[in-house]
């Protein structure tokens, strides 16, 4: 049922506006957050959602795409959605676009019923949205946020966003709505023009990392790093995490300064809030004795990112690639080289790359994979995509790893 979800993109507002004026959507009882940027959006998203509901707000999160399972996508007051009510509203909202002409993508669908179901319960108090594609067309924007985050401008679904920096950063400025508040990380110049007019035209308020807001990491590595937090006047010392990642602290930064933007902060449930961990982002495992690195970059500034990072504390990298054929596997393969030794492995999906495509780089299995894991000392990579993190936590969650 679900599996299209992710398929037959049609940007645009018009068809979910029609949706949301029949279903009176249009006054939620509650405050938006909507996050858009080309990478860090989950993870920000997650620990907005992490703070408030430390501080004991009740709060929806909505992100996209999902890891394992379907209804990850919608978490209310910390746990998935019912898959089968999810299932259910699902098919409704389906049935209806059907009678009324509505023509909904199987996106918007999917987005509308969670829409729904969180406009059902009335104890909501904070609803925090990942946009799905770009900003300005997708449909989560039809949500009249009170807080915008605009968390990174880089260059991925060239095909339909465009490939050029202005374009993308217009997209994703689209996301602003009058009169409002937004939150922006760091971006290259040549996209900070084109916000600054979105800014003036909405009478908008920004919030800008390194001018309004920042962070100084004191230590880190691989497993832990310490930051100090500025904002707002305030200053937050030592806070801790469970990963040194820079991207990762940056992002954290924003969900910061979001949340700050939202409520009064408590500097002992914020530092609680930070000790959680998003699957799959730079998710560390063992595997007998050896380190495991899982992450879903899936684009080469998000490669850049990781690698540059793992590099700081391990030298010998060796890297399990899975990209996918609409993304620039070609940069992502480069960038991987630079860091480390490099194989790729086939998905069993439409989109992955196969050998044809790339012929001057080792293929192996995921069997192979591990078979080498156990062989060589070094410190291992899976990433490049959703597809390889799953497949390899799946493995894991069901013992599975190739053993007789």
């Amino acid at each position: 049922m679900f599996k299209a979800i992710d398929k037959d993109i049609k940007l645009g507002l018009k068809r979910v506006s029609l949706a949301v004026d029949y279903l009176k959507l249009n006054q939620p009882h509650f405050k938006t957050v909507l996050i858009a940027g080309t990478n860090g959006k989950g993870t920000t998203a997650f620990y907005i959602n992490n703070i408030l509901k430390h501080h004991g707000y009740k709060v929806a999160l909505f992100t996209s795409p999902h890891l394992i399972n379907v209804n990850e996508r919608l978490i209310i007051d910390g746990f998935p959605v019912d898959i089968n009510l999810l299932k259910d509203t699902f098919e409704w909202i389906g049935s209806l676009s059907d009678k009324k002409g509505w023509n909904l993508t199987p996106f918007e669908r999917f987005f509308l019923a969670c829409f729904w179901l969180i406009f059902k319960k009335k104890d909501i108090e904070f609803f925090i949205c990942e946009v799905g594609l770009g900003g300005r067309l997708d449909a989560t924007n039809i949500i009249n946020a009170d807080l915008s985050v605009i968390t990174s401008i880089s260059y991925d679904h060239t095909d339909i966003l465009g490939d050029n920096i202005r374009i993308i950063a217009k997209e994703k400025a689209g996301i602003i709505k009058n009169n409002s508040k937004v939150v922006i990380g760091n971006i290259p110049c040549e996209a900070r023009s084109v916000i600054e007019d979105t800014l003036i035209k909405t009478s908008s308020s920004a919030y800008w990392m390194g001018e309004d807001f920042s962070y100084e990491i004191q230590f880190s590595s691989l497993e832990k790093a310490v930051f100090d937090w500025f904002g707002s006047g305030r200053l937050i010392r030592a806070l801790e995490v469970p990963f040194g990642f820079t991207f990762l602290i940056h992002n954290i930064s924003l969900s910061i300064m979001s949340s700050h933007l939202l409520i009064k902060l408590d500097e002992d449930r914020l530092r609680a809030s930070l000790k959680d961990k998003l699957e799959g982002r730079c998710e560390l495992l063992n595997y007998k004795g050896k380190k495991i690195v899982l992450d879903v970059a899936h684009n080469p500034s998000a490669l850049l990112g990781l690698l540059k990072d793992l590099s700081r504390w391990e030298k010998d990298l060796i890297i399990f690639l899975s990209p996918l054929r609409d993304k620039n596997y070609e940069d992502m393969l480069k960038i991987a080289k630079l860091y480390g030794h490099v194989y790729l492995i086939p998905q069993d999906t439409e989109r992955g790359i196969t050998p044809e495509m790339v012929k001057d780089v080792s293929w192996i299995d995921l069997e192979e994979a591990f078979s080498l894991v156990e062989k060589r000392c070094a410190l291992f990579v899976f990433t490049g995509s959703f597809w390889i993190v799953r497949k390899v936590k799946e493995l894991f969650k069901v013992g599975n790893l190739f053993q007789a």
